[in-house]
Formats: C-alpha cells, sequence, structure tokens
C-alpha cells in the first residue's frame, strides 16, 4: 500500500507525523499544513499498525469535525488527496472508507460529526484503534475525555500489546479552552504538541503551496483578533460575532505578568449575583490606573457559599489592604421567593458587607468599562489593565461577551441583548465595581449626589438601624 508522495513537510509537522505519543497535537494558523499532516499521519499510523496473531495488520479510526458539511468540505477532501481513492471501497452514505488487502490489510475510516457534549455519545458504540480531530477548537471537551476508553481494536488477544493513538489538529483557541489548556498549562503526560511559525516568520511552513503574499492579503480588513489567532497562530479570543468591548486590546489591557495586590492600596470588589454570581477584585494605582488583580466566577452557587469565598479570597490575597469597598448589582436588592431574604441581606449574615451601585443600566455600565479601554493613567499607560490569572474575565473582554449575529442576508445584523454567557457575569462583576470605585460620579456627573442619596436611602430600610454612605471593612 503506498500513499501519495507528500510535500516537503517543514520540522515542526515533519516531527508532528512522526510522533510517538499517545496524543499528538499540531496547532498553527491557516494554511500551515496542519490538514494534511493530520491526514498523512493518519494513514501512516493505520498502514503500520502491529500484525495481529494471524499475521493481518488491523485498524479502525474515527475522524472527527464539528459538523458534516465541514467533514465534507474539509476532510474528507484532504483525506483523499493523499490516499487514493482507488485504495479501498468510499461508501457515502456511511461516510466510511474501506481498505482491504486479503491477508496483509484490514482498514476502516469513519467520518463523524460532534458539535455538542451529547453527541460523545456515539462513541460508545464502537471501538477504535486511532482518532483524528480536526480543528479541534470547535469540538466539545467530553470527546477527549471519553476517546481514550475506545482505543481498544483490535484486542488484545487480537493484538497484544496494540496501544491506540489520537491526532489533534486545529488553529488556536482562547486561553481558556480546554484546547489551550490540554497544549499548555495542564498538558497531560502523553501529549506531544507541535506549535506552528506564525504565516508572516520567515519560518512559516508550507508557504512553498500557497499562492503568492497569501498572509499578506489576508490581513487586509480583517480585526486584529482575527489576524492574531490565524495568522501568527496565537491563542486569543475570536468570534464572528459582536464583540461587547471592541474597545479590548489584549496587548494593551492584559497585563505582562499576574499582577501583584499592592499592600495599603484601596480594593474595590465589584458583584453580580443570579445563579452564576462573580466578583472581580479591583485595586486603583497612585497613576489612576485601575488592576483587575482577581476574579471569582461560580456556577451554581448560592449567596452564602459566594460571600464564603469572596471572605477567603480577602482574608488570603488582601489581607494588608485596610480600605475595602464592595460594590453590586441593585437587582440583588430583590427579595427571593423562598425565603424573602436578598442577597444583600445574606451576604450581610456571612459577615460580607456590600452596597448596591446607583444604577445597573446596561450602558452605564458598558461605559464605565469602555472609556477606561480608550483612557491612558498618567503616566500613559492603559487606565485599566487586568490580570492574565483572570481568563474568564480576559475572555469575555475579548469577544465572549458579545452580541449574536443574526441569520440574515446582506448587512451583518446582530441582536440587540449581549448573550449571557460564562464569562459575562464577572464582565458586569467589573462594571459594578469601577461605578463603586468612582466611574459612576464622571458617568452621573452633577445628578450623582442625588443619585446616591436616594439609593442609599432606599438600601437602609432593608438594614437594621440603617446606614449612611461609608467606606466599609469585610
Amino acid at each position: 500500500m503506498e500513499l501519495r508522495k507528500g510535500p516537503t513537510w517543514g520540522p515542526v509537522a515533519s516531527s508532528f507525523i512522526h510522533s510517538k505519543a499517545r496524543v499528538r497535537a499540531i496547532v498553527g494558523p491557516v494554511g500551515s499544513g496542519k490538514s494534511s499532516a493530520a491526514a498523512f499521519a493518519l494513514m501512516r499510523m493505520a498502514t503500520n499498525t502491529q500484525r495481529g496473531r494471524d499475521g493481518v495488520r488491523r485498524s479502525r479510526s474515527i475522524i472527527v469535525r464539528n459538523t458534516y458539511r465541514e467533514l465534507e468540505d474539509s476532510c474528507i477532501k484532504t483525506f483523499f488527496h493523499w490516499v487514493p481513492r482507488g485504495l479501498g471501497s468510499w461508501r457515502p452514505g456511511d461516510m466510511q472508507f474501506t481498505v482491504s488487502v486479503p491477508g496483509e490489510h484490514e482498514h476502516v475510516f469513519m467520518f463523524r460529526a460532534f458539535d455538542s457534549a451529547g453527541d460523545v455519545g456515539k462513541l460508545l458504540s464502537t471501538e477504535y484503534s486511532y482518532a483524528w480531530l480536526s480543528e479541534a477548537r470547535e469540538l466539545p471537551v467530553e470527546l477527549i475525555h471519553m476517546l481514550p476508553a475506545r482505543l481498544r481494536y483490535p484486542s488484545q488477544l487480537m493484538a497484544p500489546g496494540f496501544a491506540g493513538r489520537i491526532i489533534v489538529e486545529s488553529n488556536p483557541s482562547d486561553l481558556g479552552h480546554w484546547l489551550y489548556l490540554h497544549c499548555v498549562e495542564q498538558r497531560p503526560a502523553d501529549w506531544e504538541v507541535f506549535q506552528q511559525p506564525s504565516g508572516l516568520s520567515p519560518d512559516a511552513e508550507n508557504v512553498a503551496n500557497l499562492p503568492a503574499d497569501y498572509y499578506a492579503g489576508l490581513i487586509a480588513s480583517r480585526p486584529a483578533s482575527w489576524v492574531d489567532c490565524f495568522i501568527h497562530g496565537k491563542w486569543v479570543y475570536h468570534t464572528d460575532d459582536a464583540a461587547v468591548y471592541p474597545e479590548w486590546f489584549a496587548s494593551r489591557h492584559v497585563a505582562a505578568r499576574p499582577l501583584d495586590v499592592a499592600p495599603g492600596l484601596p480594593v474595590f470588589v465589584g458583584l453580580d449575583f443570579g445563579l452564576t454570581p462573580a466578583a472581580a477584585f479591583i485595586q486603583r494605582a497612585a497613576s489612576g490606573q485601575y488592576r483587575v488583580c482577581d476574579e471569582i466566577c461560580t456556577d451554581n452557587m448560592g449567596a452564602a457559599r459566594f460571600a464564603k469565598e469572596i471572605k477567603h479570597m480577602l482574608a488570603t490575597r488582601y489581607r494588608d489592604c485596610p480600605q475595602v469597598e464592595i460594590w453590586g448589582d441593585p437587582a440583588g436588592e430583590q427579595r427571593a421567593q423562598t425565603d424573602e431574604s436578598t442577597p444583600y441581606q445574606i451576604l450581610a449574615a456571612q459577615g460580607v458587607n456590600a452596597t448596591p451601585t446607583v444604577s445597573n443600566d446596561w450602558t452605564t455600565r458598558r461605559e464605565s468599562i469602555a472609556s477606561l479601554l480608550q483612557a491612558s493613567d498618567m503616566r500613559g499607560e492603559a487606565a485599566l489593565v487586568v490580570s492574565p490569572t483572570c481568563k474568564i474575565l480576559t475572555r469575555g473582554m475579548a469577544g465572549d461577551y458579545r452580541f449574536q449575529r443574526t441569520q440574515v442576508s446582506g448587512t451583518a445584523r446582530y441582536s440587540q441583548s449581549p448573550v449571557k454567557s460564562s464569562s459575562s457575569h464577572v464582565c458586569d462583576a467589573l462594571a459594578y465595581g469601577l461605578l463603586g470605585a468612582g466611574e459612576d460620579r464622571r458617568v452621573f456627573g452633577d445628578q450623582w449626589d442625588k443619585a446616591m442619596s436616594e439609593k442609599l436611602a432606599a438600601f437602609a430600610g432593608d438594614k437594621p438601624g440603617g446606614f449612611g454612605y461609608q467606606r466599609r471593612r469585610v
């Protein structure tokens, strides 16, 4: 059995093809030959599968993409570019290619779509030898969790010592995605990762197979996040939807290293309530720069437990900061239907005294952040910076907090309200923290004193004995 002769692979792609790792992953820009290298590596593995007791090489591979349309337009075309159809039989209805050479080879290649966690159940009925996950950034993490358990064909009885392997190929994802975590921060011991250089780098791969000025032509009119992801091969967030904060630039607003807490500087904590409460911890430097040092992001957590998380953060990271102000969503003043307690009352019962901001008007909240993103402090640096450890917040600011594009032809149109996501809550928490830190005065101008007095007067009615506006320590 012979494959079509491959191109002169770049050094990264070549190392990827010859890797012996249980899971090998190649990540890089568009046009870098990732899919071709993956298809070539898969067929190479299959045809070199160890022989069974009867001398026959057997394998069963699954090729995965997020939709069947993508499988047809991408994976299948790439696969048959390197694997002559005449080597076997193709059944388009089943999306299955079979290679059989009596007494020598029996290989099956199954093309399947997985776009949600629910689709992972498709794996349970079949055992495989190899898997190719194409454009893994579009696939659910549950797939990579389940696949290793299904790699047991041929059986140890048929081929003693056989071990299946996985190929992962993709453009980069954002820093909160499972692909980034597996490739960079939390790489499993059996993974080997191959990162290709930028398409504009002197070391760019596969350029001999691309049109002249391919990458330079792609840059025109593309947003910076698209260029970073698909041309430079950087781990960034990109979406075709409209970001709530288009003023955000990671290169300017994400600190180069984790931000340390500055002892003695005031701390402003912004809170967003609901079933997924979130908190943002902010300090303001003498230069006027706001620094978001920490975040708390939760899922299905009650107010009492949320209060304990806040207290723990303040008692550890911010123990040397005597001045702490906690500000939250005014909607938290609404009483729960279960026990008629408000989130603010539940927090206070746990020793966390928080105050509602003047308003939770969406435009006001957006403006409190957007204006800072466009401003500089007294040193000429960004007026708002976020620690790279705040991964959910940076993902939201980069575009995960967004207006969803609607399915209409012609001019792009977007939803009137932003999409609630895992990152939208901490973005709102940041807005409340900034409003409480003083940005509400700038937004409301001369009306601030009147608005705040009315807000606190109403809020005091829920507090035994009431209270006036004051800085308060947890």
